[in-house]
């Protein structure tokens, strides 16, 4: 977990030309906050530093500059194992952030019957609505059958949600999920 008593940062925004780069600002920290509910890392400078190239002749008083990291809009990656009966929020994002997500998945069956596929889930949703679309494209298996284990995106309003129905087997699933758009 992120302990933001341990964090400290100095960001420096960079210009770069077909000669050189120079700093165009540089920030100090004053507070670094992580809010684990909503994934966001929040970085509030001390000291704005400028680059003398930069006119701030505008600027009035001392820049307030708060700069938000959403820790999620990259990929979050998630493994579970021993997976035997369906979970219909195995995966959930907030609609209000996001507008869609691409899911790469390998599924693998690990009772008698080995078997693995792969694929790619494409979800969207239409707001703050319960309407979602979504395709699933995958391999076909190879060994055994992975039949027994498939996906479905759901939303309700405040989630969408990634579930597993399994209808029969036991499955060790690893998801990468890309949240898209900005809800």
């Amino acid at each position: 977990m992120i302990d933001s008593r341990n964090l400290a940062f100095t960001l420096t925004v960079t210009e770069e030309n077909n000669t050189d780069n120079y700093v165009i600002y540089e920030f100090e920290a004053q507070d670094v906050v992580f809010d684990a509910a909503n994934n966001y890392l929040r970085l509030v400078p001390s000291n704005v530093f400028s680059s003398p190239l930069v006119d701030t002749s505008s600027l009035t008083g001392t820049p307030n500059v708060c700069i938000d990291f959403d820790l999620f809009r990259g990929v979050k990656t998630l493994q579970e194992t021993g997976i035997s009966s369906t979970d219909s929020t195995f995966f959930q994002v907030k609609q209000a952030d996001y507008d869609g997500m691409i899911v790469d998945y390998v599924v693998r069956k690990t009772d008698a019957t080995t078997g693995t596929r792969t694929g790619t889930i494409l979800a969207a949703w239409d707001g703050a609505s319960s309407t979602v679309q979504f395709t699933d494209q995958s391999t076909r298996d190879a060994g055994g059958s992975t039949a027994g284990l498939s996906f479905k995106v759901t939303a309700d309003g405040t989630d969408a949600s990634l579930g597993v129905t399994v209808s029969g087997g036991i499955y060790d699933v690893t998801i990468s999920v890309r949240p898209l758009g900005e809800g």
